[in-house]
């Protein structure tokens, strides 16, 4: 995640979408440290995970009912091969993206957004609808894996 993730998107969609959206956010976040921290802890419906392997990932995401991938446009999205966008339509869930290099429309289950605006009016008109995921997921059951970072700190302190 690090610096590909457009943050202020996340916090957008957090503040506009309100409590009909829980942020799981899944990957390293070796750089973000703090902020990270002070995200999670402000935000009860965001939740962050940590890294997982591509199976984890795939049992993971038959619990959501969409995926979303705000990633910023720059140097190092110039680069980037967006593969998990082709495993979430070969598992055919609907899939929000914002518009980078790689990205194109290829999937039904895919909308590309240019702006901040565009991702958030697609957010709010799929999750307005009943979607074909499997359930959502209730907080406070996975406020224990907000220890992630904690647990990393102390791992490290070792």
């Amino acid at each position: 995640m690090n610096d590909r993730i457009d943050w202020k998107l996340i916090e957008k969609i957090h503040e506009q979408c309100g409590d009909k959206v829980i942020i799981h956010l899944i990957g390293n976040s070796d750089t973000l440290g703090e902020y990270l921290t002070t995200l999670i802890e402000k935000h009860e419906r965001i939740i962050y995970h940590g890294p997982m392997r591509e199976e984890q990932l795939l049992e993971f995401s038959k619990q959501c009912d969409l995926a979303i991938m705000p990633h910023l446009h720059d140097n190092h999205s110039n680069y980037m091969n967006p593969l998990k966008l082709h495993m979430y339509a070969a598992i055919k869930m609907p899939c929000i993206s914002t518009q980078v290099p790689g990205v194109t429309q290829k999937s039904p289950y895919l909308k590309v957004c240019k702006n901040h605006d565009e991702f958030i009016a697609q957010l709010n008109a799929l999750i307005s609808k009943p979607l074909p995921g499997f359930f959502r997921f209730e907080l406070g059951k996975h406020k224990s894996q907000k220890n992630y970072l904690k647990l990393v700190k102390t791992i490290a302190a070792l």
